[in-house]
């Protein structure tokens, strides 16, 4: 089960290497090809995609590009409004009954020729992404991104029933939005379930767990894309993690990845799971930690180098380029 690590694997012998957020603010690249466009007329537009997906590849040298596009872009096919100010802002009432649209081509045309130029233009695979059903769920819930997400949570608890359909609907969309991705070139699949931090562990298998082995199940009926899922609130779950049926499972930076290879070691792959806040630190003490860190994990078997989340905006270019060549490095020394 490490499709996702043969599909990205380079002809090295080293593990292979890619970013969360690895295109976006920290790039003077990615911020002049923004200019003054809107976020989300960025997101909707073909051209800008393809370019800043590229910067990816071309600037950090790593093993694959991941479709720069947010995970809000889901609820165009639901037509759900929503904007950027700066961060996302969703416009969504419960008592909606959603809808996901029937023509997926042309609603996410922008978004499916850019995946067709990029594989013409690209020398590494292309990783499609989605959010997980739960955290899309307390995005629309809370009208965006929230530390407590109080609104999810009160209506999980008051209508439990109701959360469960939201959630079937949700992973009906992302099946037919992932699904059409592939279709278009997309070699592999990153799920994000960023938002499970927030829930009790006695909710977890319900609300994560099943969720997430359902829409992985569902969507490899369709496709054979090998199919990534980063979680928050890995270590204590792990085990439930295991029953998704993820080729690639991808802990945040709390979790101590040697631990679960010692432990109870995943018959998949592991990515992850360095903090990006080191990335903010002088370059040459940032290389001494990034050396130790990688000589405890490069030997493991199917090993993914990663971040534990999301590139800061603030970090340096050049320490993001730093820590490819020193994977390269260690890994030949």
């Amino acid at each position: 089960m490490s499709g996702f690590y043969d599909i990205i694997k380079p002809e090295a012998q080293r593990p292979p290497v890619w970013f969360l957020r690895q295109v976006g603010r920290y790039m003077p690249q990615y911020r002049e090809l923004k200019g003054s466009q809107t976020l989300k007329a960025f997101f909707h537009n073909t051209e800008a995609i393809t370019e800043a997906t590229l910067l990816g590849p071309s600037l950090l040298k790593v093993d694959a590009a991941i479709l720069f596009a947010d995970i809000l872009s889901l609820l165009d096919g639901f037509d759900i409004p929503y904007d950027f100010a700066p961060g996302p802002k969703i416009s969504f009432s419960p008592q909606e009954e959603l809808r996901f649209t029937k023509d997926p081509q042309d609603t996410f045309s922008y978004l499916l020729e850019s995946i067709r130029n990029l594989v013409k233009r690209l020398s590494v695979p292309l990783i499609a992404f989605a959010a997980s059903p739960f955290t899309m769920a307390s995005y629309l819930l809370d009208g965006g991104a929230s530390k407590d997400f109080p609104k999810t949570m009160a209506f999980l608890y008051q209508h439990p029933e109701k959360f469960d359909a939201l959630l079937n609907k949700l992973i009906e969309g992302t099946i037919i939005y992932l699904k059409e991705q592939i279709h278009a070139g997309a070699s592999a699949i990153q799920l994000f379930e960023s938002s499970s931090l927030r829930l009790p562990s006695a909710l977890f298998s319900h609300y994560v767990t099943s969720p997430n082995a359902r829409l992985i199940s569902q969507l490899k009926q369709h496709v054979s894309a090998p199919v990534s899922l980063f979680c928050r609130c890995f270590d204590e779950n792990c085990l439930d993690l295991y029953a998704t049926g993820a080729d690639t499972l991808h802990p945040d930076y709390h979790v101590n990845l040697n631990k679960i290879y010692t432990t109870v070691p995943y018959p998949g792959s592991l990515q992850g799971n360095i903090d990006p806040a080191l990335f903010l630190l002088p370059q040459d003490r940032f290389l001494s930690y990034l050396e130790k860190y990688l000589s405890s994990l490069k030997h493991q078997p199917n090993y993914i180098f990663n971040t534990g989340h999301g590139i800061l905006p603030e970090t340096p270019l050049e320490n993001v380029q730093a820590a490819v060549l020193c994977l390269t490095s260690i890994s030949t020394s």
